[in-house]
Parts: C-alpha cells; structure tokens; sequence
C-alpha cells in the first residue's frame, strides 16, 4: 500500500500505521445489532406510525390537528415498541443463563 503525500513528511506515520493496523485486526462484538436496534428501529417505526395514524384517521381531524395526532401517536407507539424490544431482549439473555 502506498503512502499518501502527507505520510511521507509525518514523524509519526509507523506509530500510525500500527494504530490502524491493530484497528483492523480487532476481533470484537459486531454493533451492528445494537445500532440498527437503537437508531433504525426507532425512527422507522415512528415513520410508519405516523403514516398509519394519518392515513387512517385523515377524515377526522383537520390537517394541523392531524400532524399533531399522528406525531403524538408515533410517539407513543414508538416507545412501546422499544421497551417491548428491550423488554424481549432482556428475557431472551436471561433465558440464556
């Protein structure tokens, strides 16, 4: 691998080819799970929500009214469905030991 032009003139560049190379190689846990449940998970299903909520009650409610309901529902149906997520994964680790 060649080095880029600011390397070359770094006093540092072995002691920072070493800090990446130990990067490279670590062999931990994959957060990929705890991201998607933590930062995907949440956003998708209050999306989902609101546009549930707005589509079934748009005859009922005028426009403003309407965002102001279908945020709140969100909102609420959002923390539902992460504390029944935490509250599945807590009893699935407990299950485990």
């Amino acid at each position: 691998m060649s080095e880029p032009e600011n390397c070359g003139k770094c006093s540092q560049r072995s002691g920072c080819r070493q800090a990446y190379q130990r990067m490279a190689e670590y062999g931990g846990p994959s957060v990929f799970g705890r991201v998607f449940i933590g930062l995907v998970v949440p956003l998708l299903s209050f999306v989902i929500l609101a546009a549930v909520f707005n589509y079934l009650a748009a005859g009922w409610f005028s426009k403003r009214i309407l965002a102001i309901f279908s945020a709140s529902f969100a909102l609420i149906g959002t923390v539902l469905i992460m504390l029944a997520i935490t509250a599945a994964i807590k009893f699935i680790k407990n299950r485990r030991n």
